[in-house]
């Protein structure tokens, strides 16, 4: 993997590419593009090897982006070596900001998949797919999904004490009811 992350992601964001994010002084300028995989057993007994790209708060998803990770899907595709059996391969691409031509890019591949957020391309040859997002998509994403968790959790706390008000009014003294209360 090492070996392919050189050859495709060890890149520099320039103007002429259209992906390069003036930023201020903040120091922001000073981080590199983070690149990670990690390996797992799904439920199914089939593996799950994730590819992350994180690029830095400079470089901006460009053309030269999406190509670089259509190329490294293709050489996992193509790799010989690389098994195809029980194995599914998910890339994602993460950056602060897609150029136009990337969100336009992305925008149409993404009506393919409906049901699955940020998929932008699923090769058929070895089981792979690709993602493409923006940090404030993953972000907004996560938010939705946590708020529902804590509102389902918010309701089923305050139904179990309704419950036990209703059905055990016998065992409730004013002792006990003033320690029935929701704890945040």
């Amino acid at each position: 993997m090492t070996e392919l992350r050189e050859k495709y992601f060890a890149y520099e964001p320039t103007k002429e590419d259209d992906n390069l994010i003036e930023l201020d002084e903040s120091g922001l300028n000073d981080i590199t593009d983070l690149f990670f995989f990690n390996e797992k057993i799904t439920d199914s007994d089939a593996k799950e090897i994730m590819v992350v790209e994180l690029k830095s708060p400079k470089c901006a998803i460009s053309k030269k982006e999406l190509n670089q990770i259509d190329e490294y899907a293709f050489t996992i595709e193509q790799h010989s070596a690389l098994p195809s059996e029980k194995v599914k391969y998910k890339l994602i691409l993460i950056s602060s900001r897609l150029t136009k031509f990337a969100k336009s890019q992305v925008k149409s591949r993404r009506l393919t998949f409906p049901d699955n957020p940020f998929m932008y391309d699923r090769k058929t040859e070895k089981n792979i797919e690709v993602y493409v997002m923006e940090w404030s998509e993953l972000i907004q994403q996560n938010n939705r999904k946590l708020g529902y968790l804590a509102n389902k959790l918010n309701i089923k706390d305050k139904s179990v004490k309704t419950k036990f008000e209703e059905e055990y009014a016998e065992l409730i003294d004013e002792k006990i009811s003033a320690q029935l209360r929701l704890v945040k």
